[in-house]
């Protein structure tokens, strides 16, 4: 019943900002390779070779176009198929918007993190994590963060555990499935966006 009213009308989710001192010295899985990707050139090779893929990113892939980003790719190595993969979708000149945040200039947005069914439980994710992060540090990125929803308990888990920590809470609130507003609170602070394309996801309030 709670799942059915948070896909109808309501869903909580925390947005986690990576916090350097936090993450420990152990980066890498051992027998894996991280490569990263940053042209729609670079995915062609994943596009026509792993339907996973394509089926899961087929429609994600033409909000590239007009953004900076990173796709980072991890698999066993000598093999070429995926372990899994995390996209970063950067703030440059101007503020973007995907999955109703907002990225300002200099920040990034981690998302669509996914480990292959057959990878999991082998510290992946973790993996993907901690070596996204600290390269985009290293390309001086202000802020990086991520969105977990409070039902995703294992992810929210591996990101609290690879050094990031809870910045703000988001509530968004929904019309039968559609969101048209979200709340974001952080320490007493407010903000109200009101969502969807006629409103280009404007701020109606701040505290």
């Amino acid at each position: 019943m709670i799942k059915i009213l948070e896909k109808l009308f309501f869903k909580k989710r925390f947005i986690l900002k990576w916090i350097p001192d936090n993450y420990s010295n152990q980066i890498y899985c051992k027998g894996y390779k991280i490569n990263v990707l940053q042209s729609l050139s670079d995915i062609d090779d994943l596009v026509s070779k792993d339907t996973i893929f394509f089926e899961r990113n087929r429609s994600f892939l033409k909000n590239l176009y007009n953004v900076e980003w990173r796709l980072f790719t991890i698999a066993e190595e000598g093999k070429s198929e995926l372990a899994g993969y995390y996209y970063a979708l950067l703030g440059n000149n101007k503020p973007i918007s995907h999955d109703n945040f907002i990225i300002m200039p200099d920040d990034a947005l981690m998302c669509r993190a996914f480990i292959y069914p057959k990878y999991r439980n082998k510290g992946l994710y973790k993996t993907l994590i901690k070596y996204s992060h600290i390269y985009l540090s290293k390309e001086h990125r202000k802020n990086i963060y991520t969105i977990v929803e409070k039902s995703n308990k294992a992810s929210l888990k591996a990101n609290l555990d690879s050094g990031l920590e809870n910045d703000k809470t988001n509530y968004l609130i929904k019309i039968f499935g559609i969101n048209i507003l979200s709340i974001f609170y952080q320490s007493s602070r407010l903000k109200l966006l009101i969502l969807g394309k006629l409103f280009q996801n404007r701020i109606i309030f701040k505290t």
